[in-house]
């Protein structure tokens, strides 16, 4: 049985969070997750973890807000990047506040292998969508997740309700701890069939969301297609079936 002994030198990381606006809870969420695995686990490894996000670390400044923010981003170890209907208001350089910070955070991860990054999408139930919703923000955020499976180098979630998310941010966030505690690096994004099996994952979920709901069964149809070819291709590259629970 592996023990993890106490350790006076403690490390500490910083977790930042980021989102737009329409994350609120999602964003108390993860930062309470983030808490949680600092005492159960953080505490006992000596590699502490602290939620940081630009409501509650930033302060008033005389330059551009989102460089303010970047000022946080930037001494991140790990940051949970959170999307659910909205994309975001132009920050001042032609992008979101968020779409910069991915970008950025996703610069850094290429040149330095750090920080971790954990990229979560929360679906959008086309018969109710949420209040406040727009279509023109939810257009872009389509087309930035399509954008990044067109790259196919990103390994993201998807998730529908928040209560069910949590427990897995908490399990990534032990994870990402213990790797730093064994001096192992990060998962790397190509891994074989990671992102294959990934990407069958959220089809997947859409799929039962679209089964549950009884409608639009063209689209069903075509998912079920798309989830097929991945299926062979899987098989032909790697001689098994894809994983049924995405793992």
């Amino acid at each position: 049985m592996e023990t993890y002994p106490m350790s006076r030198d403690e490390k500490h990381y910083v977790a930042f969070i980021a989102s737009p606006s329409d994350c609120k809870t999602e964003r108390k969420a993860a930062a309470a997750a983030v808490r949680r695995v600092d005492h159960l686990i953080g505490r006992h490894l000596g590699h502490r973890l602290e939620p940081v996000g630009w409501e509650t670390d930033s302060f008033p400044d005389t330059r551009r807000p989102q460089d303010v923010i970047n000022e946080l981003l930037d001494q991140a170890d790990i940051v949970i990047f959170l999307f659910w209907h909205r994309f975001g208001s132009d920050a001042g350089k032609g992008k979101t506040g968020t779409e910069e910070e991915f970008y950025r955070s996703l610069d850094r991860r290429n040149s330095s292998r750090t920080p971790r990054i954990l990229l979560y999408f929360k679906t959008v139930d086309p018969a109710a969508p949420p209040s406040g919703f727009k279509k023109s923000q939810y257009s872009s955020l389509k087309r930035f997740r399509s954008e990044l499976e067109k790259a196919n180098s990103v390994f993201y979630g998807v998730f529908s309700r928040t209560r069910d998310w949590a427990p897995q941010l908490e399990e990534a966030l032990a994870d990402e701890l213990f790797r730093r505690w064994k001096g192992k690096p990060a998962v790397e994004p190509d891994e074989p069939g990671l992102l294959l099996v990934q990407y069958a994952r959220n089809l997947r979920a859409e799929l039962e969301g679209l089964e549950i709901l009884g409608d639009d069964p063209k689209k069903t149809a075509g998912l079920r297609t798309e989830i097929d070819r991945l299926q062979r291709l899987y098989r032909s590259r790697y001689g098994r079936d894809l994983p049924e629970n995405g793992k």
